[in-house]
């Protein structure tokens, strides 16, 4: 966990160099994350800590530029935002490859066997999520989020939509792949709501034909 930490952080800093010359050093994110140990954070296994990790890079990141650099709050924010969405995409989007290429009938599995204990093993017992398994669709509901909360806690609930948005990369993949699934999140905790609703739905193959679409549920939301 420490090795894929510090390559995180290292294509971070790399992306955030390519968008600003001002964009601070590897070392200079990891001291001043460093301040940032007392702010809760859920979660106390060792995906949990990578999540701290994450967040608390963004943090250091966003704050050098606003105080070190004189950036403006939105500014700063625009450029971390972008470096972290892009960080990590490539692994989303060949994760989701990987499991359509192998996985026949995506939908009708995942019926089956939902997405809650999978998802609790990538992101650690600090997010709380369940199934929703319904007549037209299958949900995975995060109740509690623990960037959300850490980002509360730091008083820059701002950065929360930042992870909502790295989101959109897996999901993108999936509703382009044609595998009979579709994925949608009409809520998300960041812009005011109860959970994050992660609901995917039966679409048919043939290209060129419309998958029946619900109101409301037409592609990512977070704001």
């Amino acid at each position: 966990m420490r090795l894929l930490a510090r390559l995180w952080l290292f294509e971070f800093q790399f992306r955030l160099r390519r968008l600003s010359s001002v964009a601070p050093s590897r070392q200079q994110i990891v001291a001043r994350s460093c301040r940032y140990d007392r702010i809760a954070m859920p979660g106390t296994d060792r995906q949990a800590a990578f999540n701290r990790h994450m967040a608390s890079c963004l943090l250091a990141a966003t704050e050098w530029l606003e105080f070190n650099e004189g950036l403006t709050r939105e500014d700063a924010r625009q450029i971390t935002q972008t470096a972290f969405v892009a960080t990590g995409a490539w692994l989303a989007k060949a994760g989701m490859a990987f499991w359509l290429q192998i996985d026949r009938k995506p939908y009708a599995n995942l019926r089956k066997t939902g997405l809650a204990a999978r998802s609790r093993r990538h992101w650690g017992n600090g997010m709380v999520l369940d199934d929703v398994i319904e007549e037209d669709a299958v949900t995975l509901q995060v109740s509690q989020c623990p960037f959300s909360e850490f980002f509360w806690n730091a008083s820059r609930s701002d950065l929360t939509e930042t992870l909502c948005l790295w989101d959109g990369a897996w999901m993108s993949h999936v509703n382009k792949a044609r595998k009979g699934i579709k994925v949608s999140r009409p809520t998300t905790i960041a812009s005011g709501c109860d959970s994050c609703a992660f609901v995917f739905e039966d679409a048919p193959r043939k290209q060129g034909c419309p998958g029946r679409r619900l109101a409301g549920r037409d592609g990512p939301t977070a704001t």
